[in-house]
């Protein structure tokens, strides 16, 4: 059984790496909407081979599968989410918020 194939990350090209790591911190769902994030993101999967025309339905899914999975970590870390859940868009909210932004 062979190795499966992996892109090399020494590949991305990031023009201003101040830009990425001087940045305020903010909630999970926030930062999804950051335009920096969104545009590394588009640009490592561009280097794992994704087709340009696929990028913004892929990230849409996979913004929205990690806002379900922090919820859910938090659900079961018993954190109290009531109230602090509220002004928050579901995961599916979240996803079409990103592609109306774009």
């Amino acid at each position: 059984m062979g190795l499966s194939p992996c892109f090399d990350i020494s590949k991305i090209q990031v023009e201003d790496v101040n830009e990425l790591l001087d940045r305020k911190v903010v909630g999970y769902v926030q930062e999804l909407k950051q335009d920096e994030r969104k545009k590394l993101d588009k640009k490592i999967l561009l280097e794992m081979e994704f087709r340009a025309d696929e990028i913004e339905v892929l990230l849409s899914q996979l913004y929205s599968n990690y806002i379900d999975t922090v919820q859910d970590r938090l659900i079961k870390a018993d954190k109290n989410l009531v109230g602090k859940m509220e002004d928050k868009p579901t995961s599916e909210e979240a996803a079409q918020q990103g592609e109306k932004e774009e």
